[in-house]
């Protein structure tokens, strides 16, 4: 007898959950007068796409915005800040291979100028199948990066 409100209840939220918000809750987020959402600044950091997200011979694209620092300890150095032709916006991790095709040799403070100078191309980096890390003894993701002006 005690399982009944539990059930009672557990239906009452499916219901719910399934009905979905009503049609004065959904006319919140659509007005006529919405500004145009590309001509506003941006001031959250978009989603990550990770390299092991994109699938072998998949490409990732997009004009670079800016490059800014990874907020996560987990990914270390700098992000690419891309938008897709589809107008989406996101982030991609500057890896060793990435970064080392954009700014070849180049290190520290001058790396920060080298990559700044790439804001404004298109990029595209497509998978190519993973390489042994000889040094840290760990897979390391590879791509074919290319980059052109807008």
């Amino acid at each position: 007898m005690a399982d009944k409100p539990v059930k009672d209840t557990k239906f009452k939220a499916e219901s719910a959950v399934a009905a979905g918000p009503s049609l004065a809750m959904l006319a919140l987020f659509t007005t006529k007068d919405s500004p145009k959402l590309d001509k506003l600044e941006r001031r959250n950091m978009p989603a990550m796409v990770k390299p092991g997200d994109v699938p072998m011979d998949g490409v990732v694209s997009g004009e670079i915005m800016k490059i800014v620092e990874s907020p996560v300890t987990t990914i270390k150095g700098k992000l690419l800040w891309l938008r897709h032709e589809s107008g989406q916006e996101f982030t991609f991790p500057c890896t060793g291979v990435i970064r080392n095709a954009l700014a070849p040799g180049v290190d520290g403070e001058k790396l920060d100028k080298a990559l700044q100078a790439e804001v404004g191309k298109m990029f595209y980096a497509k998978r190519a199948p993973d390489r042994q890390n000889t040094k840290y003894k760990k897979a390391m993701f590879m791509f074919d990066v290319f980059t052109s002006a807008k």
